[in-house]
């Protein structure tokens, strides 16, 4: 299996704490189902030969929206996650896609390269999702559970020191999304309109996918 440079962070203990004591933890991915579908699609729809078979969660918490996800596209899904008992070894050497949410904002800004380069070492196409605002969650040392708090313009660069292509995906607020594989301007009205269905936002969905907001 691939050699992680990222599978032991300076706060990984306290992560290993966090998941052993609070059941709820680490599932706030399960919110992303339908956009890392949609960025998917959009992105098969821009590239018509890329016919991903294998989907990775790379810190993935106790959540099960690989598992969705997967169900949505027809693809096989894998779980990764070093604070988690019998999910700390790495399922795969290669992976078609690896989504990696709500995990770099955690991470000290000296660790945020080792793991983007982890999972560029695993794959072209990653979805990535950020925190960008400090965690309502301080840990026991202290310390905001949100190590590393920067802007999306930031993150952005940081991602594309890696890959050769970032493209920016709706996201909520204090959030920024990004996927790592071309997406036509046609494919990414879907993928927007999508985003304000889901958010309950219809009428404007409508318009913006008719070309008319």
């Amino acid at each position: 299996m691939a050699d992680l440079k990222s599978s032991e962070t300076r706060n990984l203990e306290h992560y290993r704490e966090i998941h052993r004591t609070d059941p709820r933890y680490g599932r706030s991915s399960q919110k992303l189902v339908g956009l890392i579908a949609d960025a998917v699609r959009a992105g098969q729809a821009t590239t018509p030969g890329w016919q991903p078979k294998t989907l990775l969660d790379f810190g993935c918490g106790k959540s099960q929206a690989a598992e969705r996800v997967a169900k949505k596209l027809g693809l096989t899904h894998y779980l990764y996650d070093p604070a988690i008992p019998g999910r700390e070894v790495l399922p795969v050497a290669q992976a078609d896609i690896v989504m990696n949410t709500d995990v770099l904002e955690h991470l000290d800004e000296r660790e945020v390269d080792l793991l983007i380069g982890d999972v560029r070492g695993l794959t072209d196409h990653a979805y990535f999702n950020i925190a960008t605002a400090p965690a309502s969650k301080v840990l026991d040392s202290g310390e905001n559970a949100h190590a590393t708090v920067q802007p999306p313009e930031w993150w952005q660069a940081r991602i594309a020191a890696h890959f050769p292509t970032v493209v920016r995906l709706p996201a909520a607020k204090n959030r920024v999304s990004f996927a790592t594989w071309p997406i036509s301007d046609t494919a990414m009205r879907r993928v927007v309109a999508g985003d304000m269905w889901r958010r309950k936002d219809r009428v404007k969905a409508i318009l913006y996918r008719l070309g008319l907001g």
